[in-house]
């Protein structure tokens, strides 16, 4: 779209690669679970190069994951229920394009929901138990606290996952630059 307009594809490349990967904050609940990873290395994609590019992707993953072959180039995907994950590898008139995206939604669903359960069941344990109020505070206080620590560990979860999508895009590139 952007060469309709007069907009060389290649300032459009540029430009697609420094924007942010995610936003640190995102929302009351942490960073967004999507990630995004691209860049453009000037050389010529070769069929050679697929085994070494795609032992980089399984070696990061440790995952086989599923391979497509495209007309230019090739597509790995991983989607396990709770995530997904897609590297493709294509040939543009400038170089290769790699792209590196992925979704966490239901790996940051897990990470709050158990804690909040596990949190609830217990305080209907002491409201049966001990006292319906007694209940209610360790409920409320629970509630705070589990929300505060599932919120620090999808943090420390989603900055490993930016760093693996980072470092396997360069692990790439530097795949592509040496073949």
């Amino acid at each position: 779209m952007a060469a309709q307009v007069g907009i060389p594809a290649d300032l459009v490349a540029r430009a697609a690669d420094e924007l942010p990967l995610r936003d640190v904050d995102g929302s009351m609940m942490g960073p967004t679970p999507s990630i995004y990873a691209t860049t453009l290395v000037p050389t010529t994609l070769r069929s050679a190069s697929y085994p070494d590019l795609l032992a980089v992707i399984r070696r990061y993953v440790r995952d086989p994951g599923q391979v497509r072959e495209l007309s230019s180039g090739l597509e790995w995907t991983r989607n396990t229920g709770y995530s997904t994950l897609t590297v493709a590898v294509s040939s543009t008139p400038d170089g290769v394009r790699l792209r590196v995206e992925g979704e966490h939604e239901g790996n940051r669903t897990m990470i709050f929901l158990i804690p909040m359960i596990a949190t609830g069941i217990a305080a209907l344990i002491v409201g049966g138990e001990v006292s319906w109020t007694m209940g209610a505070i360790v409920g409320t206080g629970g509630m705070g606290t589990a929300f505060l620590g599932a919120r620090a560990l999808w943090r420390r979860f989603a900055r490993r996952a930016n760093e693996t999508v980072v470092h396997l895009r360069d692990a790439l590139a530097d795949v592509l630059k040496e073949s």
